[in-house]
């Protein structure tokens, strides 16, 4: 099941250089020159480009610039761009564009193209995604036997792991099926490991993403050994935002586990991360992975290192007007908190990030503070949270009436 091919679909390929670097190659010296070809080359990279989950732009650029070159007669060639583009757009959640560029693109197609497969299984994904997985499902059905179909040529193996994907992410979606997803995934990835193979790269990203998830459900340390296959692969074809990602993972699943070893690498990762983040100016990123940093720092008893992230990302988030950054600080203060087994001070860590909200935004700052605040009153049980509550009121009250902290006292001699 699922052999590896071993002829490439692109007509640009130099096994010293390997099949993606070549392909960018053949685009800049095109650009460069001039020479006819360069809408051609744009396609077959755009095809090979992966887009993982933070490339997407980057591909349609690509697409974009393929489609501008092309002849109105290239029908195969415009085929192409609208799938790889449908492909571009499911990763970007833009579920109806991406049935219309599926539409046009079939209409472009031959009867007996595999293509057509290829577009059936994205149709089907998208449909998942959607949560209508009864579509889902009805389509997927119809591609399945691919899963078992020797193929005999480039576009047929294209054809067979696009049913792998579509297959293996409708089994993931059903009751009791992680076994049968889990064989999907790893019966495909077998036959494009080692390499990787270059051509089917996003494939290769997504049957380790999988896997990994399935891992950890599982609780299973090969969900390890997926997620540091995940970042070499990032790292290999200069995919920084998916790398970052995969690292904050990797280090949130090593925190977790909470052994020495497990948190040395842990430490490492996040660090990484953060580094990759500033380099190329990731400023959201670089903000997940401080929050992942202020999680690891809490585990390993480093709470006031913790809490100190916590607040530069609230303070930079009050800089940059973010709402939801200066919610998720508040609510992982409280966390590092409440892990302390310091139940006021979360609750106060909350209550006055709420208030101090509802003073800019009003009583919209209530629904997204209410969920965290009913969470810890489940998690210490409802009469300790409402007596706790009493409690921290009559604090503050007693509080406010003391004189401030190096404020003259009044003699009280008779």
């Amino acid at each position: 099941m699922f052999p590896r091919a071993t002829t490439s679909n692109c007509s640009v390929y130099d096994p010293a250089v390997g099949l993606l670097d070549g392909l960018r190659k053949r685009v800049e010296e095109l650009r460069a020159s001039g020479a006819p070809g360069l809408a051609e080359a744009l396609v077959e990279l755009a095809e090979v480009e992966p887009v993982f989950g933070h490339r997407a732009g980057l591909v349609r650029g690509l697409l974009e610039q393929a489609a501008a070159g092309l002849d109105a007669g290239a029908a195969e060639l415009q085929a192409r761009v609208l799938l790889r583009l449908a492909h571009v757009k499911m990763v970007e959640e833009k579920y109806d564009d991406a049935d219309r560029a599926l539409e046009r693109g079939l209409l472009l197609l031959g009867a007996h193209d595999p293509r057509r497969v290829e577009a059936a299984c994205l149709s089907g994904r998208i449909a998942l995604r959607r949560g209508d997985r009864a579509s889902g499902e009805r389509i997927i059905s119809g591609v399945v036997e691919w899963l078992s179909r020797p193929p005999t040529s480039p576009g047929e193996q294209r054809a067979m792991i696009a049913a792998a994907l579509a297959a293996g992410e409708l089994a993931a979606e059903q009751p009791d099926s992680e076994v049968r997803a889990e064989e999907i995934f790893r019966e495909a990835l077998a036959g494009l490991a080692p390499g990787p193979d270059e051509r089917f790269l996003d494939a290769i990203y997504l049957f380790r993403q999988a896997l990994a998830a399935i891992g950890l459900g599982q609780g299973q340390d090969s969900a390890l050994h997926q997620l540091r296959e995940l970042i070499t692969l990032c790292k290999q074809v200069g995919a920084a935002g998916d790398e970052i990602h995969a690292r904050i993972a990797l280090a949130g699943v090593l925190t977790e586990r909470g052994d020495l070893v497990g948190l040395e690498e842990a430490g490492r990762h996040l660090e990484l991360a953060r580094t990759r983040a500033l380099e190329h100016d990731l400023e959201e990123l670089h903000a997940l992975t401080m929050i992942g940093q202020a999680g690891f720092l809490a585990r390993r008893g480093k709470t006031q290192g913790a809490l100190d992230i916590c607040l530069a990302i609230a303070r930079n988030a009050v800089a940059r007007k973010d709402v939801g950054r200066y919610v998720g600080a508040a609510v992982l203060m409280s966390t590092i908190y409440e892990l302390r087994g310091d139940f006021p001070t979360a609750y106060r860590a909350l209550a006055e990030a709420q208030q101090g909200l509802q003073d800019k935004i009003g009583a919209q700052a209530d629904k997204l503070f209410e969920p965290h605040l009913f969470g810890l009153a489940d998690r210490m049980g409802r009469e300790r949270f409402v007596a706790m509550i009493y409690d921290v009121r009559k604090a503050d009250e007693v509080a406010r009436t003391l004189p401030a902290e190096g404020s003259p006292r009044k003699n009280r001699r008779s």
